[in-house]
């Protein structure tokens, strides 16, 4: 069996291999920014909005979430050192 078809069958290169991908992936995810694309002209009145207390509130738990989310990853390497 060659070098090569050993390190592929090799369970712990598997598992290397998954965790590195799932690393990559979260710091992809983390990266990804949402971009505003829509320009809002202050001096226009608006409209009054018609959001509903539901919709009102999954967006503010929503928005925690992904406060909470990133919070938690900016500390991690700090809380980590101590």
């Amino acid at each position: 069996m060659s070098d090569e078809k050993a390190r592929a069958t090799n369970p712990l290169v598997e598992r290397v291999d998954a965790l590195l991908r799932r690393h990559q992936e979260a710091a992809q995810a983390r990266d990804e920014l949402p971009v505003l694309t829509e320009i809002v002209d202050p001096d226009k009145p608006r409209a009054a909005a018609a959001l509903d207390a539901a919709a009102v509130e999954a967006l503010s738990r929503e928005l925690e979430r992904a406060v909470l989310q990133r919070l938690e990853d900016e500390l991690k390497p700090t809380l980590a050192a101590l």
